[in-house]
């Protein structure tokens, strides 16, 4: 696999080659490599298939024609034989050619073939996506400027999108339309809770951080057993905690064959829980992975059978 970094010193170098496979969801920052890709090797040509592409650069011309052909997502040519990759790569030595997948399969002979022509786009870094909106409104304060990074979770293609949506609103001649507009319509981007930060929220009996991920967990449609294996242990090692304190029942979760580091971070957590409180708790948490697993529980009002009986 070719990394960004390599490409882009290449293509500054203004050094080439006939076959790219592009991949990623940054299809705006895609579009600029192989836009640059044509500037140095042809006019920018987009067809719809491979097979389509075949009959081009099968083409028998008088003329030379220099061209970068793009093909953007043919799913089906994903599932060819390896005989088809092979036929691809010899067509191409004349030519530059450009596959475009939102998605590469990780493995199988797509991948095995063209491994060396891959170049992957994922989202950038925090301090690349605060560059491209300073970039866009360099006036911009930095803790908005973070907050519109947050909320587009670093892609470029939303920042472009909603940096566009910025700059409208601050350059409008209405007053009633200003970046204090913007930013009062601008919607906060929900995370899901992950399995610990969950846990966390409902052993220290957090009711504020629970409603909050209640509310986005249901808005998700959250599977809730990928979340019960990480309650049922957390509740189990504070057990241990109420029942030998904190030192013992460390050293005894431990040896029960749970990880150091989160029985230590547990053991600094004030606990609202009594041994009676987090035995039933555990039984009922065990109980609704069995019943949910079994059918006897629908998945959909599990999360509010477990905040709603449970605390």
């Amino acid at each position: 696999m070719k990394s960004l970094i390599t490409l882009k010193q290449e293509l500054m170098n203004e050094q080439t080659q006939n076959l790219y496979v592009f991949g990623g969801e940054e299809n705006a920052i895609r579009k600029v490599y192989y836009e640059k890709i044509a500037e140095l090797r042809g006019k920018l040509k987009y067809i719809e298939t491979v097979k389509d592409l075949f009959k081009e650069l099968e083409k028998k011309s008088l003329f030379k024609v220099n061209v970068t052909y793009v093909v953007y997502n043919d799913m089906d040519f994903l599932k060819q034989k390896e005989k088809q990759f092979i036929r691809l790569l010899r067509l191409s030595k004349k030519n530059t050619v450009v596959l475009v997948y939102d998605e590469i399969p990780e493995k199988g002979d797509f991948r095995k073939i063209f491994e060396d022509y891959i170049t992957i786009f994922n989202k950038v870094t925090d301090d690349i996506a605060l560059k491209y909106i300073n970039k866009a409104n360099h006036n911009i304060k930095i803790d908005f400027a973070n907050r519109i990074r947050f909320n587009c979770d670093n892609s470029y293609n939303a920042i472009i999108e909603e940096m566009n949506k910025y700059n409208h609103y601050t350059e409008s001649n209405d007053d009633a339309i200003d970046a204090m507009t913007y930013a009062m319509l601008f919607f906060d981007r929900k995370i899901e809770p992950t399995p610990k930060e969950f846990a966390d929220a409902f052993i220290t009996n957090n009711r504020y951080q629970l409603s909050q991920y209640y509310k986005i967990i249901k808005e998700k449609n959250t599977n809730i057993l990928g979340y019960l294996p990480e309650l049922y242990s957390t509740v189990s090692i504070c057990l241990y905690f109420v029942i030998y304190g904190k030192w013992d029942g460390s050293t005894i979760a431990y040896n029960a064959g749970n990880y150091w580091g989160r029985v230590k971070e547990l053991r600094n957590y004030n606990l609202s829980y009594n041994k009676n409180d987090l035995l039933d708790i555990r039984w009922l948490i065990n109980d609704l992975d069995i019943n949910i697993r079994k059918g006897l529980m629908k998945p959909e009002y599990a999360w509010e059978w477990l905040i709603g009986v449970i605390l």
